[in-house]
């Protein structure tokens, strides 16, 4: 009730996930208002330990970090949180997963954020009625791709890795938002109906022989027609890509432009 949440901008540093199975950094840039200040008030930060944290240009103690949450203290009307953290990548579905095909030895990562699990990947103010517009960037290495929910604004080449800056999104909730990245194989294709949807599919290099691509984008847009007649509005966002993960707790996820599929249901 006393916060309005603006923007996040996230900077997510995935260039050791093919080496280091535990850790990577998350610095999350967050600006937002309160109705009194003076209040106090938490964000939520699941990690191995905080980095570094400042509220409006003061540091922030986090001394007391209980692995879960960052206490705030004396909110001004206005205010911008910088905080970076060591956080874990996951086995269990939860948060950034990170996994190893089998076949190949390649690393893929995936996150999945419904419905608590979001705040493992970012700081953030983790309730779905405090929406935001959010911007992410992506170091990863070269040789992968990455995708998120809005398409990328450009690419930055340094050496054996890229980082990937994204358009913001409209405002949306923290759990809805998603990165993905991994040499994953894509085919891409549009929609063409009240307007056009660039589409894509993912899926492992390893399965992409296996993936029916046709049928899953007749499907598409089969779906994209019928909502479009049914409610007579245009679907919302940019685009719409659909990647098969592994390891996945539940049979899809209704990322924003980015929706994960239980793999051996969609290939």
């Amino acid at each position: 009730q006393h916060l309005r949440v603006e923007s996040y901008d996230i900077s997510l540093d995935l260039s050791t996930a093919a080496t280091d199975a535990k850790t990577f950094t998350s610095t999350s840039v967050i600006k937002f208002s309160c109705t009194t200040p003076g209040y106090n008030t938490f964000i939520d930060a699941v990690a191995e330990s905080i980095i570094s944290a400042s509220l409006n240009g003061t540091p922030v103690d986090t001394s007391s970090y209980d692995g879960t949450t960052v206490h705030l203290q004396n909110l001004q009307a206005e205010n911008e949180l910088v905080i970076s953290m060591n956080a874990l990548y996951s086995t269990s579905g939860e948060g950034l997963v990170r996994s190893v095909d089998p076949v190949d030895n390649e690393v893929y990562l995936y996150s999945q954020g419904e419905t608590a699990y979001i705040r493992k990947m970012y700081a953030c103010f983790d309730q779905p009625s405090l929406k935001a517009e959010f911007t992410f960037h992506v170091k990863a290495p070269s040789k992968w791709e990455v995708i998120s929910n809005y398409s990328t604004a450009n690419k930055e080449s340094a050496g054996d890795f890229v980082t990937w800056n994204f358009k913001t999104t409209p405002r949306i909730s923290s759990y809805a938002t998603a990165v993905v990245a991994g040499p994953y194989a894509a085919v891409r294709d549009v929609y063409k109906g009240t307007k056009e949807i660039p589409m894509a599919i993912y899926c492992r290099k390893s399965l992409s022989e296996h993936l029916d691509s046709d049928e899953i984008f007749a499907l598409t847009r089969q779906g994209f027609d019928y909502f479009e007649k049914v409610f007579g509005l245009t679907y919302p966002f940019e685009k719409y890509d659909q990647i098969a993960v592994v390891d996945f707790n539940w049979g899809a996820m209704e990322n924003i432009g980015a929706v994960t599929f239980k793999e051996d249901l969609f290939v």
